[in-house]
């Protein structure tokens, strides 16, 4: 049996102690022995090498993982917003089916039908209202109601109690907005001047 210092020591194995001053070399097999003062030490000084370098694997791989999963919340939060604008997106092309449905349906209405001096519909004020209802920047639907002087009137109102009020005829565009308790009224508005105050007051709380 071979017999080593512990300068003779190959620190790179692992010794495991067998019986009084021996040690087996669980990689080779090989039963090595040293002096009874050297065993202890050598074996401490092993064990807390090892435990080091498990210890430094064992907090880089937990560093790892966190990173990971930092990632992870990243992306569930990304899916969640982008879920979100879905859900906006679906409602408002929900509502905007169903003011086309309802700007439909005022073609249909009989002459007169509300009251002796009612102008009828006729097709470019409802298809100026529905080029409307489909802006592309439109991004909050209104209400819509027909008028009896051949317009289509647009209507937000706020739990605050601040309104906004458009009415489309053939050939111009009246807003009426009270806010704050404030009451302002405009004629011969443009379509896209009027989509951008409608985003800006339904944005504001």
């Amino acid at each position: 049996m071979t017999t080593y210092n512990s300068e003779q020591y190959l620190s790179d194995k692992l010794l495991i102690p067998v019986s009084g001053n021996s040690t087996v070399d669980p990689i080779n097999s090989v039963f090595l022995t040293f002096p009874n003062s050297d065993i202890a030490s050598l074996i401490n000084m092993e064990v807390k090498k090892r435990f080091a370098v498990f210890a430094d694997e064992h907090n880089a791989l937990i560093n790892t993982t966190a990173d990971k999963m930092l990632d992870i919340e990243d992306i569930r939060g990304d899916v969640d917003v982008l879920k979100k604008q879905q859900q906006d997106l679906f409602q408002i092309e929900l509502q905007k089916n169903k003011n086309l449905s309802i700007l439909l349906s005022f073609g249909a209405l009989s002459p007169e039908w509300n009251g002796a001096n009612c102008l009828p519909f006729t097709f470019p004020v409802l298809q100026k209202a529905a080029a409307f209802i489909n802006h592309k920047n439109l991004r909050f639907q209104p209400d819509v109601f027909p008028t009896g002087r051949n317009s289509v009137q647009f209507e937000y109102e706020k739990r605050n109690g601040d309104y906004l009020e458009i009415e489309l005829f053939e050939n111009k565009c009246s807003l009426f907005i009270i806010e704050n308790g404030v009451e302002k009224e405009f004629e011969n508005y443009f379509i896209d001047s009027a989509v951008e105050l409608i985003n800006e007051f339904q944005s504001r709380d």
